[in-house]
């Protein structure tokens, strides 16, 4: 009879051990993933410049030659 739970508790033991391994293992990857999307927030690509917007806009045909030509020596 005690032979008999001693096998349940080793059991119940190994399970409660990957558990507590498993809970260890993806708060550690959550974690680097929180980090990580962290740090890419700071590595963003600048802005269009103000040149760059100035074209599209003109090839959008939103402004006029004279329009483009007097912003752009501005």
């Amino acid at each position: 009879m005690v032979h008999g739970m001693m096998g349940w508790g080793m059991g119940i033991g190994w399970l409660t051990m990957i558990f507590f391994w498993g809970i260890i293992i993806a708060g550690i990857v959550l974690m680097v993933k929180w980090i990580s999307v962290q740090g890419q927030t700071h590595l963003k690509q600048p802005s269009d410049s103000a040149m760059d917007i100035l074209g599209r806009r003109y090839a959008n045909s939103e402004i006029t030659e004279k329009e483009f030509k007097t912003i752009k020596k501005t």
